[in-house]
């Protein structure tokens, strides 16, 4: 992935494409070339050395630094130094000469403004999705855990999306905005494209496997991949002002061209901050790597669809030049493993959400399946389950919700008293002090 970008070529601004060019300045914010090596000699630690003959050394190196590979490419014209031999030139990819960083920062899922700090509030989860393989949806939780709904197309993939309420008085509670964004993008889609998304998601998860994964005895583990919408933004930042020529050229034209009564001209700085570095997002050669996908923001929003999804093995680099400032991301990322983001020109910079920040969140999401019909007695409801550590199991069918005691989770067998049909949903997570019967 590393190689891909650094073999790619920025475009460079005219008025620092021609001075270099005719040899007026020698000022080259943007270092690129190539290194012959001439001499070799070998010293020790007591003084003695040994000059290596070039005639006859094998030189090892990289595919990607050898010019003559690079010069199949249109871009890079072959390259001849006299006196020296091809298998001693080495290619110098593009490196910015000013100090530069990539600040590659979570967002509040709150306020866009503030970066993940130590307070919990600063957390960058706007919420959490589920796929759910059994009703072919995603299931939809708010920051703490809370179950808002699911989406949910049709089998036929003719009808829009439908948004499934989890409770009849919390159809409209999606506090958080780009949450609902998420939401809203995909009801205003298509069931095609819909499944699409979930089918980008499912293949992206094949190649994520985070390190810690064995300390991870979250319930929601057990029944899927929760994944975390959270917020992130990318700078490339330079340490200071741009750099500018100071030569003794430019400040001869910076003379010339001041006139009485205004100010000095600046130096020029030939617009190299405005050259733009491609930024890979994710890095599927590493299963620690959370990344699924990322929606981009458009200057006032989060645009939402399964056209606008960069899912981690189909995504187009991102460009991030030092004049152009940062740039905002909703990304979807299994929270247990890091982001990578890759230059090319800088060290790979990672970010991870500090366990404390959705430990709770993954313990309290709530799971519900659709069970439809159920045999069981009329005067008690009966359900072979699978036995849980922590909460209790609710069937939720028509207007009750029943608690499901764990002593009437027996086999499947044949009962002595005519049996009745029930449709509805079963849940898992509620917690054992809750015995609310009614929704």
């Amino acid at each position: 992935m590393a190689r891909g970008v650094g073999r790619y070529q920025p475009p460079i601004p005219a008025e620092l494409d021609e001075a270099v060019k005719d040899g007026k300045s020698f000022f080259n914010p943007i270092r690129n070339g190539f290194v012959a090596i001439k001499q070799i000699r070998l010293i020790d630690a007591f003084g003695q050395y040994r000059d290596i003959d070039l005639g006859t050394a094998a030189i090892l190196r990289p595919l990607d630094l050898q010019p003559e590979n690079r010069s199949l490419d249109a871009q890079f014209p072959p390259v001849n130094i006299s006196g020296v031999a091809q298998n001693h030139l080495f290619c110098l990819p593009p490196r910015i000469v000013q100090a530069c960083r990539l600040n590659f920062d979570w967002l509040s899922a709150s306020n866009d403004a503030i970066e993940l700090n130590a307070h919990p509030a600063s957390s960058p989860v706007c919420g959490w999705v589920l796929p759910n393989h059994l009703d072919d949806s995603l299931l939809i939780y708010d920051q703490s855990g809370l179950h808002l709904g699911a989406l949910q197309s049709y089998a036929d993939n003719t009808e829009k999306v439908h948004w499934i309420p989890a409770r009849a008085a919390e159809s409209e509670r999606i506090g958080n905005p780009h949450l609902k964004t998420f939401v809203a993008g995909f009801l205003n889609d298509t069931s095609v494209n819909f499944n699409a998304f979930r089918s980008a998601i499912d293949r992206v998860l094949l190649t994520i496997e985070p390190a810690d994964y064995r300390q991870q005895n979250a319930r929601a583990v057990l029944f899927g991949r929760p994944l975390a919408l959270v917020q992130a933004s990318l700078e490339l930042e330079l340490k200071g002002l741009p750099a500018q020529d100071w030569s003794e050229l430019a400040f001869g034209n910076q003379v010339d061209q001041f006139k009485d009564g205004e100010p000095m001209p600046e130096l020029p700085d030939q617009a190299f901050a405005k050259v733009q570095f491609p930024v890979r997002l994710g890095d599927l050669s590493e299963l620690n790597d959370g990344l699924v996908g990322y929606f981009p923001y458009d200057g006032q929003n989060y645009t939402i669809s399964e056209s606008t999804f960069q899912a981690e093995d189909q995504v187009d680099s991102l460009l991030l030049s030092p004049a152009g400032g940062p740039i905002r991301l909703l990304m979807l990322i299994d929270p247990r493993a890091e982001v990578h983001a890759t230059t090319g020109v800088l060290p790979v910079a990672s970010i991870e959400i500090p366990p404390d920040q959705y430990k709770d969140a993954m313990e309290n999401l709530e799971f519900s399946f659709l069970v439809n019909p159920v045999l069981s007695p009329q005067d008690q409801l009966r359900l072979p389950l699978p036995a849980e550590t922590t909460g209790q199991w609710m069937f939720i069918g028509g207007n009750a919700t029943s608690v499901i005691p764990q002593s009437s989770s027996t086999p499947a067998a044949f009962y002595d008293k005519m049996p009745a049909f029930y449709e509805g949903r079963l849940k898992t997570g509620v917690d054992e002090k809750d015995n609310s019967k009614t929704n």
